[in-house]
């Protein structure tokens, strides 16, 4: 009996966003994140988190096998609102294409 051959499954793709000062999600915008604005004695940032800190990791499936995984990540509102609906949904056809736009972004920008 012969051997099957399966497809290798790709490696994870790890990228520290921690001196990323844009956002690295799947939307267009390249402009880095403007200063926090006050509010009395708060200060609210653009970018997710609003306090200022950052996400631990964020991960994006990838299409041929393994993830990308962002760590140390801040991200604007609208990507980190899409990738969380994308992910509570199981909607992992969509989360593959914000994958690969967002790789799409880092690569030209050098990021990765």
């Amino acid at each position: 009996m012969g051997k099957m051959c399966l497809p290798k499954i790709a490696e994870d793709v790890v990228v520290s966003a921690e001196n990323i000062n844009f956002c690295p999600g799947p939307c267009n915008d390249t402009m880095p994140e403007p200063p926090p604005r006050m509010f009395g004695r708060e200060a609210w940032h653009v970018f997710k988190p609003r306090d200022g800190g950052r996400y631990q990791s964020l991960h994006y499936p990838m299409p041929m096998g393994g993830r990308l995984i962002l760590k140390n990540v801040r991200m604007c509102y609208s990507c980190y609102k899409r990738h969380m609906e994308f992910e509570d949904e199981g909607c992992v056809d969509y989360l593959i294409r914000d994958c690969e736009r967002l790789m799409d972004k880092l690569t030209k920008l050098g990021c990765i």
